[in-house]
């Protein structure tokens, strides 16, 4: 954005890793070798000497940030600048009260830093994709031997004691003794959009643990799903437990949790799920909206979502014109994808098509 608003005749500018560049709509050039680790531009202008341009003060700004943030920052108020971490061990040993590691590194060196971190004692959220099932499931074993939490990898929200991680909504927290609603999920979108839907009906959200989406996995076997709930169940913050996946299957962690006992209401939302066998307090939901209304009810705000639900209008047979049959859904999430699936079987629609964008 801050290129395309200083070189006129850009239309875009994108940077991105090469692991990442056909998720973000880059087209590489197939004579050039681009590594997953490399730092890609793309500049769409008006002509090449404009593009030129552009990709040159990219790559300006780039070098003036990496020189200002490398090596050294400057400590509030006193104007000294101080060594910064090079590296996890360093970065724990200069705090060691530091319990949670944010790794967001190329996929092929993003396990080894992630094992780092748990042998250092600490939380890990793994932003980056790219990490194979094999290590994922090293990784959680480790994280459960330890008693850590390790959420990803392709993990892309947290909210975990005021502290966001990854992309999250701003939305109301519990002030007080008032209990809010304490989301584990693995499915990033659908978090997000049952902690907005809560909020916006006036209710607060307590922790968002992502877990990545493979959780459910049978080689992982649910094991970050199970120890969010845990962690949640035991949290003073939170008065509802919400457990969610864009899958149908339950792991089989979750549901020995359930047995062991439910302090507090548990709301279950696993997209497709069948009729299942669970346990007194806990409630199962087919949707992410019937998630949000089921939890905000047991918050006594039952009628605060009905008031918020009077204010959407549905699509009427007026809306369409005669002989149109077929619903093409364009979704910015994949849960939500997978939640429109659901919705239109459940209706009896047999002609749609549903798109992750």
């Amino acid at each position: 954005g801050r290129i395309k608003s200083k070189v006129a005749g850009v239309e875009r500018c994108t940077l991105c890793m090469g692991a990442n560049a056909e998720g973000m709509g880059v087209t590489l050039d197939p004579s050039v070798d681009v590594g997953g680790a490399d730092l890609v531009i793309q500049v769409t202008a008006a002509d090449q000497e404009t593009a030129d341009k552009a990709v040159a003060m990219a790559q300006e700004e780039l070098q003036g940030f990496s020189k200002s943030t490398s090596g050294t920052e400057r400590s509030k108020g006193s104007g000294q600048q101080k060594e910064l971490p090079a590296s996890l061990c360093e970065a724990k040993h200069s705090d060691p009260a530091a319990n949670m590691a944010v790794i967001s590194v190329p996929g092929r060196f993003a396990f080894a830093e992630a094992w780092k971190a748990l042998g250092l004692g600490m939380h890990v959220f793994l932003f980056s994709d790219n990490v194979s099932l094999e290590d994922e499931v090293l990784l959680k074993n480790e994280a459960a031997k330890l008693g850590l939490l390790c959420m990803g990898p392709d993990c892309g929200t947290g909210l975990i004691d005021d502290a966001p991680f990854g992309f999250i909504n701003n939305v109301q927290r519990p002030v007080g003794s008032s209990g809010g609603v304490g989301i584990v999920a693995a499915s990033g979108s659908g978090a997000q959009e049952v902690a907005t839907l809560v909020d916006r009906a006036g209710g607060s959200i307590s922790h968002v643990i992502g877990v990545g989406g493979r959780d459910c996995d049978p080689a992982v076997g649910g094991l970050m799903l199970s120890k969010g709930l845990g962690l949640l169940l035991a949290d003073a913050a939170t008065s509802v437990v919400i457990v969610m996946a864009k899958g149908p299957q339950v792991p089989a962690s979750v549901v020995q949790s359930l047995k062991e006992g439910c302090p507090k209401p548990i709301v279950l939302c696993f997209l497709g799920a069948g009729a299942m066998e669970i346990p007194a307090g806990t409630e199962l939901c087919t949707t992410l909206e019937e998630t949000a209304a089921t939890s905000l009810t047991h918050l006594g705000l039952a009628s605060a979502w009905q008031l918020l639900c009077k204010e959407e209008t549905d699509l009427t047979e007026s809306d369409c014109v005669l002989g149109q049959h077929h619903v093409l859904g364009l979704f910015g999430g994949g849960t939500l994808g997978s939640e429109a699936k659901v919705v239109f079987k459940k209706a009896g629609i047999k002609d749609f098509e549903v798109i992750d964008m």
